[in-house]
């Protein structure tokens, strides 16, 4: 009995790493579309220049710097008149993309190899200029196990874009088609979908790895158990699946302090000044690629290390940051609270120590609190007016997106809401949650809230929201989460310090 529930939790466990370790892949593929689209950034100053020897310099400049990007192009209709370091008659024709992105991007993702390798090439495309990308690149990551399978598809042609050179393409597509985790002919796939790309990224191992795990486990401690019994034999085995485990993995992390914090500007957009910043915490990982936190921060809420890597991102703002608020009074920095940090007494002394080492005032450090947060909320309101007492704001983050209502807002000690990117994107649109973002700043402007707008990516929506009366704005419209030297330097620049 004991055993088979051992073997059950094992594989679950197992499922678990898979589908962890797919979404790894998942934001290491969007990892690269995005820095994709921001070498046609810098690319956006030379729209219709020509192939003069600065455009050209800057098509090498731009081939060179970043590591994804095989080759840059300048087209004029569909076809290439020059290029960074290829012959562009080689280039392909381009002819109707593949998809289209909200910014204007144009994406093929099987397109004619110049380079003569035996596997079709990635094209974006923004104006004139074409960024042509190895898709061995969206792959580019360990594996767990040497059966795993790997593949990135593309959502609107179905076909696989990139796989592992050992991956047998036909199971991973059928399993994307199919579009759910299962299992399959003596497998189990695992198929992870981007949100916010046409891409799903699909991982697959065989049951039978999961087998033999379980039987090389058991050949070591089960002589063991016959000494110590089953109950000890299976401590030692679950103490060793947690040494080779994603949370523990991540536990070391924080320990050894590996965990970075990034601030993304917030601007009044009124007066276009940066007021602040929130504070995203960051997991960088050995090969290059970072660990994407609706990743790790469920599974450190479950293990219990959010506590821990909240201290820390206290603690970083204050090394960070210092002297900068202390000298910026109007500055404020505002990061995220998980109910384990709202329902133990200690965030009042995390908050004190980080101002007492840092000269920073109380208003310049902010809570965001999601709705998760209320699980129990008596005790979320005594926590949180305790910290609004010692003179921090509370922020609602995530608002509408859970099961807040009304209710919550009139009896909670709040004093800024934020609307969540979800219904920045609808405003001004034909989209059934159009209307939502101004029912949102409504009932905040009857209970005298202040509002902050996440994810505005375009100055339409800027311009709507502005309109209505939300003073203040995040997103990429303004920046992008920033190293703590970079913000400074952003924040400074704008508000012309």
């Amino acid at each position: 009995m004991s055993a088979t529930w051992a073997h059950d939790q094992a594989e679950r466990q197992y499922r678990a790493d898979v589908d962890l370790f797919a979404r790894r892949a998942l934001h290491r593929a969007e990892d690269v579309i995005q820095r994709s689209k921001n070498a046609l950034d810098e690319l956006s100053g030379f729209r219709d220049t020509g192939c003069t020897p600065p455009h050209l310099a800057a098509l090498r400049r731009v081939a060179y710097e970043y590591r994804y990007v095989s080759s840059v192009a300048y087209y004029q209709g569909s076809r290439a008149v020059c290029a960074s370091n290829s012959d562009e008659r080689e280039l392909p024709v381009l002819d109707t993309p593949d998809w289209r992105t909200r910014d204007g991007v144009s994406i093929w993702f099987s397109a004619h190899n110049p380079t003569g390798l035996n596997r079709r090439m990635v094209n974006f495309r923004r104006d004139n200029h074409v960024i042509v990308v190895d898709p061995l690149s969206y792959v580019d990551v360990l594996g767990n196990t040497a059966e795993m399978a790997l593949a990135v598809v593309s959502v609107p042609t179905s076909q696989v874009v990139a796989r592992w050179e050992t991956s047998n393409p036909a199971p991973l597509l059928a399993a994307a088609l199919r579009g759910e985790s299962s299992t399959h002919e003596g497998r189990y796939f695992t198929v992870q979908k981007s949100s916010a790309l046409p891409i799903a990224v699909v991982a697959s191992v065989p049951l039978g790895t999961i087998e033999n795990a379980w039987r090389e486990q058991m050949l070591i401690w089960v002589p063991m158990g016959l000494i110590c019994g089953i109950f000890g034999g299976w401590g030692a085995l679950s103490l060793l699946r947690r040494y080779q485990s994603l949370g523990y993995q991540l536990q070391a992390a924080v320990q050894r302090g590996d965990l970075e914090v990034h601030y993304q500007p917030i601007v009044d957009m009124h007066a276009q000044r940066c007021v602040g910043a929130e504070a995203l915490v960051r997991w960088p990982l050995g090969d290059g690629t970072w660990m994407k936190p609706d990743v790790f921060i469920p599974l450190a809420e479950q293990s219990g290390a959010i506590v821990d890597i909240t201290a820390l991102v206290v603690a970083r703002i204050a090394a960070d940051l210092g002297p900068f608020l202390a000298d910026r009074p109007n500055v404020r920095i505002s990061f995220n609270v998980s109910p384990p940090d709202i329902s133990r007494d200690g965030m009042p002394d995390v908050l004190d120590q980080a101002m007492a080492r840092s000269g920073i005032r109380p208003e310049q450090l902010c809570l965001e609190v999601t709705e998760r947060g209320f699980f129990d909320p008596a005790l979320a309101r005594d926590q949180l007016q305790a910290i609004r007492d010692a003179g921090h704001s509370v922020y609602i983050d995530d608002f509408g997106t859970g099961y807040s209502s009304l209710a919550y807002l009139q009896n909670l000690p709040v004093d800024v809401l934020k609307i969540d990117k979800r219904f920045v994107d609808t405003v001004g649109t034909e989209s059934a949650s159009s209307t939502v973002a101004d029912h949102i700043i409504a009932m905040a402007q009857d209970l005298g809230l202040t509002l902050i707008a996440e994810g505005i990516e375009t100055t339409a929506q800027a311009d709507y929201l502005l309109a209505r009366g939300v003073q203040y704005g995040q997103g990429w419209l303004f920046s992008r989460a920033l190293p703590a030297a970079a913000f400074r330097r952003y924040a400074d620049a704008l508000n012309g310090t």
